[in-house]
């Protein structure tokens, strides 16, 4: 239920937005995508040279920002210790830290560290606030562990640098070598729009893949973004349930008060409208009970759907959960128990990308179901972990 809500909230549309510079000059590369079932498809790409030009995109959409100009200074170092201050200041051993935000990025044993001033990430969000609604903020590169398990290629370009994620003692390398074409799961996108693509996809999956003090930022924004539009949303729907209910009430009261004054009217002329409403009873009655007969067939019909699904799984996934009618929120005492109606939650590990993809799509077209939306897919442990969410008819 959680996740119907944000997506509710978050909409199907995601800006990026990257902050480069070139020879010294600011520039701007947009880009826009929409969320199809399980799919992302590029609406809008484009290069901009000034701040005024991106204006002209404003949207409401929630956009995420990818700070990689000459205010951000990155460093990879060798080691991933899971303690941040530890790598912070093996990179930068003099840094002022209540003056900085900073990133980390691990891939594989070389950790990716990107620090910027926080006035000046401040000032960015304030100014692209204007036209955008900013969930999120990234410094540097540190966005592209988000796309390296999606990747066939190990050397990838974005507008500022080369990374090689097979080259654990040189990553990073400044400077590109002209345009690139990529593809991710199936979606091309070039090398100019990576880093903001990167950018968007950690926003989309939630995969926690970076860590640092920008990721306190990062919820900051996403609550606020939240909290405007659960206001604007509910407010647009409360004036339309109001407006709603006053016309029903109308309809209602004067239908039912035409039909009462014939009724009475009919019932004085003619008993045999009492036994016409008798009748009507026993069939309303007996529509009660093909309604409860009915009720213990759709119960039948899931765990019919349950073993259709359980059956496509083939050996390279491994399911960890299957929950019909999943629980809303936590057990609390003396709180009724609420249930997700028509909701079935499949979590577990692959093995193959290819075979996932698959047994989603075969899954998605039994009979039953209505949609199947990817509520989350990352590496854990070493380990590449999903979590479906099927909505039955």
């Amino acid at each position: 239920m959680a996740s119907v809500v944000q997506n509710i909230l978050t909409g199907n549309k995601f800006i990026g937005i990257e902050l480069f510079s070139i020879d010294n000059k600011e520039r701007y590369a947009y880009l826009e995508v929409q969320r199809k079932k399980n799919s992302l498809e590029v609406n809008q790409q484009e290069l901009y040279n000034s701040l005024d030009e991106l204006k002209n995109q404003a949207s409401k959409s929630p956009a995420v920002i990818a700070i990689n100009n000459q205010h951000v200074l990155q460093k990879e170092i060798a080691g991933s210790d899971s303690n941040d201050k530890k790598l912070l200041h093996k990179a930068f051993p003099n840094i002022k830290l209540e003056d900085f935000y900073y990133e980390i990025s691990r891939i594989g044993t070389v950790s990716l560290i990107a620090i910027c001033r926080k006035i000046y990430v401040d000032e960015q969000i304030e100014k692209l606030s204007k036209s955008f609604k900013i969930t999120a903020v990234s410094l540097g590169v540190c966005a592209v562990v988000t796309i390296s398990d999606f990747l066939k290629d190990e050397t990838i370009t974005t507008n500022t640098h080369t990374i090689n994620f097979g080259n654990v003692e040189g990553m990073l390398v400044s400077g590109v070598n002209g345009s690139n074409n990529y593809t991710i799961n199936g979606l091309a996108v070039k090398s100019q729009w990576l880093l903001s693509f990167s950018a968007i996809l950690a926003g989309i999956l939630s995969a926690g893949t970076t860590s640092g003090s920008i990721t306190d930022v990062n919820t900051a924004l996403l609550e606020n973004f939240k909290q405007k539009s659960f206001f604007d949303k509910t407010l647009k729907f409360g004036v339309g349930l109001v407006l709603g209910l006053l016309l029903i009430n109308f309809l209602l009261f004067s239908h039912y008060f035409k039909k009462a004054n014939e009724i009475e009217t009919t019932l004085s002329m003619n008993k045999v409208d009492i036994e016409r409403i008798g009748k009507l009873k026993e069939q309303i009655k007996d529509k009660e009970q093909k309604l409860e007969s009915f009720a213990v067939n759709t119960s039948s019909k899931s765990s019919l759907l349950i073993n259709n699904i359980a059956s496509l799984v083939p050996p390279s996934i491994l399911l960890s959960e299957l929950t019909y009618h999943p629980i809303e929120k936590r057990i609390k005492d003396d709180e009724q128990i609420q249930l997700q109606d028509s909701i079935i939650v499949i979590s577990g590990q692959i093995l193959s990308n290819e075979d996932f993809t698959d047994w989603v799509s075969k899954t998605e077209s039994l009979k039953g179901i209505k949609n199947i939306t990817i509520t989350s897919f990352g590496k854990e442990n070493n380990k590449t972990q999903f979590s479906l969410k099927a909505v039955l008819q």
